[in-house]
């Protein structure tokens, strides 16, 4: 586009004057204020000439297409035209002139805006630039949390260690102690139980064997050497009798058995 041609888009359209400053919100055409005249003794119509900075403020009537909203009703807070205003609906409403409702809307933002940018954004602003700190801080906080804990965790576990470690010790001791006396037990049985081994296996052996002739006395308990010398054919001593065997007669015989195996 040349940037001539495009300077002189903006042209009075009446006198071509270039850069006019009214504009016609109904006709929408641009004026030069020396046109402004000529353009409303045109009665055909009706004509709403603004500065040019303020053309599209006034919108047109929804009941009267050809009509412009010159006026605002306070009453009904709408902007209504002339032809509205003079009706039954808007009897003894009070209207004030649009662009006057405009420019107090335009004041009323206006001051919103100060408002905002001077108080209110400056102290989300603040807010803002805080947060990343308390960020930081908090991820701070929780990383001593953190290490606390697992200093606390590794105490606590250290302490279990040694409870757990001295009860196994306690229970190695008396595993010991109690294994000592088992053991002893055991010894204390055996030796009991290789003589009774012996006796049975010797007291076998005398089934089969010549002291089965023998006159044993009713009363096995009161046999002596003298009894076991077999019709005075037994040429050995008779050993003396076991204090561990509770039945002497039985220990007599295999002391004689043992006599006459040798």
């Amino acid at each position: 586009m040349d940037k001539h041609w495009a300077q002189d888009v903006l042209r009075c359209r009446l006198c071509e004057t270039p850069g006019p400053p009214m504009y016609c919100d109904i006709c929408h055409i641009h004026l030069c204020k020396a046109c402004v005249g000529e353009h409303l003794s045109d009665q055909s119509k009706e004509h709403k000439v603004l500065p040019f900075e303020k053309r599209g403020s006034t919108p047109k009537c929804p009941k009267h297409s050809t009509k412009l909203c010159e006026l605002h009703c306070e009453q009904c807070d709408i902007p209504i035209c002339t032809t509205c205003a003079s009706s039954e609906k808007h009897n003894g409403h009070k209207f004030i002139d649009i662009t006057k409702t405009m420019d107090n809307k335009k004041e009323i933002i206006q001051k919103d805006i100060e408002e905002l940018e001077k108080c209110i954004y400056p102290k989300y602003q603040e807010i803002e630039s805080i947060i990343p700190v308390q960020k930081s801080a908090l991820n701070e906080n929780s990383q001593k949390l953190t290490t606390e804990i697992d200093k606390h965790g590794q105490d606590f576990h250290k302490e279990l260690n040694t409870i757990i470690k001295n009860m196994k010790s306690h229970v190695e001791e008396m595993d010991t102690k109690h294994l000592a006396v088992l053991d002893k037990q055991e010894d204390e049985i055996k030796h009991p139980i290789s003589e009774i081994t012996l006796t049975i296996a010797e007291l076998k052996t005398l089934l089969d064997s010549k002291m089965l002739g023998v006159s044993l006395p009713t009363n096995p308990g009161m046999m002596n050497s003298e009894d076991c010398l077999l019709n005075s054919q037994c040429p050995y001593q008779v050993l003396p009798l076991r204090r561990s065997t509770k039945n002497s007669f039985i220990n007599s015989l295999v002391l004689c058995q043992r006599h006459l195996s040798k």
